[in-house]
């Protein structure tokens, strides 16, 4: 069965997160099996919102993390999503938070970054598959 670990700086943000109740809005481009399959749709008081459905939730562990301060975790990941956060860092704190993260990634995993951003002018070891895409080699 497939693992998640969420992480975030923020306690808020987490604990929103762990609850999984997203209003209709917010889930509006996900495809309608993909809903059916892992969200359950609210009634009464929950009306025009969904909830990720238990079996999902229990794959995902929430932790907070300080990609500045805290060490990489002591596991290696397929895929690492970092989106929108580069854009607060400078150039170097950039390269070490991706070497960092790169260090963490299995050979031919995915590291992917948000659609404002770009690795482009950055000293790493990644691939560049697509826009916001970037893989690392054997």
């Amino acid at each position: 069965m497939p693992s998640i670990l969420a992480t975030d700086i923020s306690d808020k943000c987490l604990q929103k997160a762990q609850r999984g109740i997203y209003s209709d809005k917010c889930i509006s481009q996900i495809p309608q099996p993909m809903l059916k399959s892992y969200f359950q749709k609210g009634l009464n008081q929950w009306r025009g919102s969904v909830r990720v459905k238990p079996l999902v939730r229990g794959m995902v562990r929430f932790s907070k993390f300080n990609l500045l301060k805290d060490a990489a975790p002591d596991i290696q990941f397929d895929v690492i999503l970092c989106r929108n956060v580069m854009i607060y860092f400078d150039r170097p704190t950039k390269e070490k938070v991706i070497s960092r993260l790169f260090q963490a990634l299995n050979p031919q995993g995915y590291f992917i970054i948000g659609s404002a951003e770009s690795l482009n002018g950055l000293t790493h070891g990644l691939k560049y598959v697509k826009p916001s895409v970037y893989r690392k080699p054997y």
